[in-house]
């Protein structure tokens, strides 16, 4: 059986210190040889008009529906009150919801006037939601190590389960979905 190969630029260290651009420049690579094979694609075509009216209009096309799903995601941020959205989640976490507002509220009080602005703000708020879900996260498994230690004969247990399953099943996806539609509004800069 042949031994797995291996390649310094897949060494973990080496790939922080001496490759730390390398993805950029495979991607680079990929550019420069994709433009060499449709150019050798299309050297011998005399007519391009079909094929430049073909990719004009599918140019078009995705930038209209970028533009329809960067505008959706953007009213979605500008709504102060999200309850409608967060209707499935029985019993919703009301504590969550108000943290899930305030994050709208933010939205609307500091959006950028000018557009350049606006990808750094979402990141920004992104890395802000990414460290509240992992408050979440860090209170329920704190609650499960307790719980595990917990007899259960104790009189807080059976309280402090339902409350853990509350956060499980209810905070933690609200935080999640929230999160799901920041990312999925960053996303939508790339294809606008």
């Amino acid at each position: 059986m042949a031994k797995p190969i291996y390649f310094q630029w897949q060494n973990d260290i080496l790939c922080k210190n001496i490759y730390p651009m390398r993805e950029e420049k495979l991607r680079d690579f990929l550019v420069f040889y994709e433009e060499i094979d449709l150019w050798a694609e299309f050297k011998d075509k005399q007519d391009l008009t079909n094929d430049i009216k073909e990719y004009t209009e599918a140019q078009k096309l995705a930038a209209a529906a970028g533009y329809k799903m960067y505008k959706s995601k953007r009213d979605y941020f500008m709504q102060p009150d999200v309850r409608a959205y967060y209707l499935e989640f029985k019993p919703i976490d009301e504590d969550e919801l108000a943290e899930i507002n305030k994050l709208h509220e933010v939205f609307i009080d500091s959006w950028p006037k000018d557009i350049r602005g606006e990808r750094s703000f979402v990141e920004m708020q992104i890395q802000s939601w990414t460290n509240h879900r992992k408050l979440i996260s860090d209170r329920i498994k704190s609650r499960q190590r307790r719980q595990e230690a917990m007899d259960p004969n104790h009189p807080k247990y059976a309280p402090e389960k339902a409350e853990l399953l509350g956060w499980e099943n209810v905070t933690l996806p609200m935080a999640d979905r929230e999160l799901d539609q920041l990312h999925t509004f960053l996303d939508t800069y790339d294809k606008v």
